[in-house]
């Protein structure tokens, strides 16, 4: 089976674009950037969790308590019920995904990073 990708047609996607007005979208990048709206990666953003640690174990259901409950904090009619079910949230949370432990081994991670690699 062919594929109807082409980089003719995504020449954005390597940077070569040689029409007029090209260059403004990485200029409006950089500008919007210096503003603050764009920040560098940190060594905290790039760490790797341990293999059958924590993290590995327990994300799936981090993902499956966000989706549970972020319609439920959206959608909350006043300060009472949003405080109700943050707390309700917070308690799944450590019930259901161990946060304490995940985010002892995070640290653990991220100090035994910075030792090795510095901090940037």
């Amino acid at each position: 089976m062919t594929s109807s990708y082409n980089n003719k047609w995504y020449p954005w996607w390597n940077s070569e674009v040689d029409k007029a007005g090209a260059a403004k979208t990485p200029a409006f990048t950089e500008a919007v950037g210096k503003m603050g709206g764009v920040r560098a990666a940190h060594n905290y953003d790039l760490l790797t969790p341990k293999e059958g640690g924590t993290w590995e174990k327990y994300a799936p259901e981090i993902e499956n308590l966000r989706k549970e409950y972020r319609a439920k904090l959206l959608m909350s009619k006043d300060d009472a019920q949003f405080e109700s079910t943050w707390k309700a949230f917070r308690d799944a949370l450590e019930k259901r995904a161990h946060w304490s432990e995940m985010k002892a081994e995070w640290l653990e991670t991220y100090k035994a990073d910075v030792a090795a690699n510095g901090e940037f």
